[in-house]
C-alpha cells in the first residue's frame, strides 16, 4: 500500500505502480481530490490503462462532477467521513455508491 499527502502525489505514484484502487480525499492541499481524479482519467485515457477504482472519503457534500463518476460508473463510490478500516475494506467488496 502506498499513501500520498494529495492528489499530486498520488497520481505520482500511479503513474509508476498503476494501482487498481485509489482512495482520495476530495479536501486535499496541492491538488484536491476531484482535480486528481479528472487527471486520472485523463493518463488512463491517453496511456490506454484501465481505469482503477476510485474510493472519494470527504466530510463535505462531493462536488457535482464526483457525483455524476459515482452514479455512471460502477467502480467508483463515496464515503462520508469519518471511515472506519472495516468500512473501507467492505467498500471494496461491494458497491458502496453512498451520496
Amino acid at each position: 500500500m502506498d499513501c500520498a499527502a494529495n492528489g499530486a502525489e498520488a497520481l505520482a505514484s500511479f503513474h509508476i505502480k498503476h494501482q487498481s484502487l485509489l482512495i482520495l480525499d476530495i479536501a486535499m492541499p496541492v491538488m484536491n481530490g476531484e482535480e486528481a481524479f479528472h487527471e486520472l482519467k485523463q493518463i488512463c485515457k491517453e496511456k490506454k490503462w484501465e481505469m482503477p477504482a476510485v474510493i472519494f472519503c470527504t466530510g463535505y457534500t462531493p462536488p457535482d462532477s464526483i457525483r455524476e463518476a459515482i452514479a455512471n460508473e460502477n467502480i467508483h463510490c463515496y464515503l462520508p467521513k469519518p471511515v472506519t478500516k472495516e468500512t473501507l475494506v467492505n467498500a471494496r467488496e461491494e458497491p458502496c455508491r453512498v451520496l
